[in-house]
């Protein structure tokens, strides 16, 4: 999308004020302190931008969040900038939380779509198997049911396939942020229920 390494803060802050960062990360980004917001912006964008490639080079999810908080600009070594990584790391604070699943969704809006609309077929067919059949009336027609219930099965792992597969595009990789993501559109986090419909 934007490669942040080429910006100074200056840059970067008009970005997010009006350019296409403006619209990628949400309104929530506002919400994060002024002293850390470019830091975070940098993070997410070498985390969660499809475009910057660093999952090849470090496949190893924690690894590769390291290397994205120092490529931000966080002194590891300084106690302060540590702090903040952890905060960066598992995206605690709520602005930095709905900022990357609004920037993932910026980023992948059709598959994005695609991905909660699989998994809730995957939950259908796995509800449709679960349930009895009811008693059968001769030997063909319990091979009938058990032939559609077979097939149902293959649709479900054909289902299960799609839905690997975009998360692996969707988050990089990150398991932390798919869970995240996940409970945020549940509504799990009471804070969020009132925003819901800026994120979703």
């Amino acid at each position: 999308m934007i490669n942040p390494f080429n910006l100074n803060d200056t840059e970067l802050e008009l970005e997010i004020r009006n350019g296409i960062l403006f619209e990628a990360l949400g309104p929530e980004i506002w919400k994060v302190g002024n002293k850390y917001r470019s830091h975070l912006v940098r993070y997410l964008l070498y985390l969660y931008d499809k475009g910057a490639d660093l999952r090849r080079y470090f496949p190893d999810i924690d690894e590769r969040k390291r290397v994205c908080a120092e490529l931000a600009g966080l002194d590891l070594t300084d106690k302060v900038h540590k702090d903040k990584s952890e905060e960066f790391y598992t995206l605690s604070i709520k602005g930095s939380r709905l900022s990357m699943i609004s920037l993932i969704r910026y980023q992948n809006d059709v598959i994005y779509g695609l991905y909660w609309s699989n998994i809730e077929h995957l939950w259908k067919l796995i509800s449709d198997v679960s349930k009895q059949f009811k008693e059968f009336s001769n030997d063909k027609a319990y091979l009938e049911g058990q032939k559609i219930k077979s097939q149902m099965l293959e649709l479900a792992e054909e289902t299960l396939g799609r839905i690997k597969k975009h998360e692996l595009e969707i988050f990089q990789g990150d398991d932390l942020a798919k869970e995240l993501t996940t409970k945020t559109r549940q509504g799990s986090f009471p804070e969020d229920v009132a925003t819901l419909g800026n994120v979703y």
